[in-house]
């Protein structure tokens, strides 16, 4: 699923690592806040169509009036998110300075 981003990058920054890890994260973000529903068939999507699809999914859960959908995905969100915060270096940066 990745290869969309190394065609984008350089090979002098591709080599890096830093960058690569950074895209390769927020791809992998962006299939996991993606509803249940769709989250099946993300694979077949380009990263391109993937996006439109969370920012679609994003506007239509915020302007729904219902709270009981809106917290059961939020729900949903928040422990997916967890998961993907505690692999990007930026989380140990924090607790380092909380300490």
């Amino acid at each position: 699923p990745n290869f969309s981003f190394q065609n984008f990058i350089p090979n002098d920054e591709s080599s890096n690592g830093a960058i690569t890890t950074l895209n390769s994260s927020i791809e992998n973000t962006t299939r996991r806040i993606s509803s249940r529903r769709n989250e099946k068939n993300s694979n077949q999507k380009t990263s391109f169509e993937r996006t439109n699809h969370y920012n679609e999914t994003r506007d239509r859960i915020a302007n729904q009036s219902s709270n009981k959908i809106n917290r059961k995905q939020q729900r949903f969100n928040t422990s997916h998110h967890t998961q993907q915060t505690n692999i990007q270096p930026s989380t140990h940066i924090i607790n380092t300075r909380s300490k």
